[in-house]
């Protein structure tokens, strides 16, 4: 297992995509198993586990599960996307992402390059943000209540 393996070598968080040709192919518990091996040798090495669900190639009915089923698997995290799918996080994925969750936190990455678009997300309880516009943000940032 390639989360093994980062483990041995130093890691302290793993981020994996869910398996989404198996999700869309309704595999569930195929999709679930893969989700729990990771977590079987992250969770005793107290490693935090991220699992992305590449939102832009799901429905809104397929974010809600997504969310419940690796929420019920015990992953620290959901991740909306890594950047690389049709679109970016939006509103809308985290608004169907928090009512889903029950003990996940909320990652949010692609598409966040302004402080403006970071803070709407933060505001709605995203735990994390995840970008490759950081100076960009930092940039547009000002004393503000959260």
């Amino acid at each position: 297992l390639e989360a093994k393996q980062a483990i041995d070598d130093g890691a302290c968080e793993i981020d994996m995509v869910m398996n989404i040709p198996f999700f869309k192919s309704k595999l569930y518990e195929r999709v679930k198993s893969d989700i729990e091996a990771v977590l079987k040798v992250s969770k005793p090495m107290d490693v935090k586990v991220k699992v992305i669900i590449e939102t832009g190639y799901l429905t809104v009915e397929e974010i809600a599960l997504a969310c419940r089923m690796i929420d019920e698997a015990g992953a620290d995290y959901v991740k909306t996307c890594t950047g690389f799918g049709p679109r970016g996080a939006t509103i809308e994925d985290i608004e169907i992402m928090k009512k889903s969750v029950k003990g996940a936190k909320i990652k949010a990455a692609g598409g966040i390059s302004s402080f403006e678009k970071a803070l709407q997300f933060i505001k709605m309880g995203v735990e994390r943000i995840g970008t490759s516009n950081a100076l960009e943000i930092l940039r547009g940032w000002s004393p503000v209540e959260i």
